[in-house]
């Protein structure tokens, strides 16, 4: 049958998801030492076999993942891009940041259009690119 895992076990998955921990393995490594030494400190603990207590490794994935996808703000990548050029405009205001969201409005699309300028980059230009200058764009390799 089919044991839900512990509360205790899913939230020392997300806590090791935050420290950087992303292998299954080492998850795994980690939740082993933790359920001996902590969750049965000084009693007998629960067999390998309990999926309750020690996850598969498909199951620590699906809360990687889901922690990872709730440290989002937003389900729109393109409201979390805004998030995050509000971000990038307030700790660096010398950089140009242009940016505009795919929208259809009134039967008319808008195409997604995002700029991004570094204070090094507008340098370089002034250094470099005063006759003339070459962009190269990315061509249907982002989604």
């Amino acid at each position: 049958m089919r044991e839900p895992i512990h509360p205790l076990i899913v939230e020392k998955i997300r806590e090791m998801e935050v420290t950087g921990v992303r292998s299954s393995a080492e998850v795994r490594r980690h939740l082993k030492t933790y359920v001996v030494n902590e969750l049965f400190k000084g009693e007998e603990p629960p067999t390998g076999l309990s999926r309750r207590y020690y996850p598969t490794d498909r199951d620590i994935r699906n809360i990687l993942y889901s922690s990872r996808m709730g440290e989002r703000k937003a389900p729109d990548d393109q409201i979390n891009l805004e998030m995050k050029c509000k971000e990038w405009q307030e700790s660096n205001a010398d950089d140009f940041i242009f940016y505009r969201p795919s929208s259809l409005a009134d039967q008319v699309k808008t195409k997604f259009l995002f700029v991004y300028q570094s204070d090094w980059m507008q340098r370089l230009l002034l250094l470099y690119g005063q006759e003339m200058c070459l962009m190269d764009a990315t061509y249907r390799t982002c989604r």
